[in-house]
């Protein structure tokens, strides 16, 4: 793995994207005729919605913004 592949994936920001990309693609279901998405259970989405609010609150932080 190269320098900024490593930095990319110690960014916690990007880990969070991660994830998210993770939880949206995952409940997608091929039904033989095409792609439908089963819904999201709030338990999987609750943990990954509150990583999110967190980072958002930190990026404001981090600018000054309230």
């Amino acid at each position: 793995m190269n320098e900024n592949c490593r930095k990319m994936w110690a960014d916690p920001r990007f880990k969070i994207y991660e994830s998210v990309d993770r939880l949206l693609n995952g409940n997608k279901v091929w039904d033989g005729s095409g792609w439908y998405y089963q819904p999201i259970h709030p338990q999987q989405y609750r943990v990954v919605a509150e990583k999110v609010r967190q980072a958002l609150d930190d990026i404001a932080k981090e600018y000054g913004v309230e």
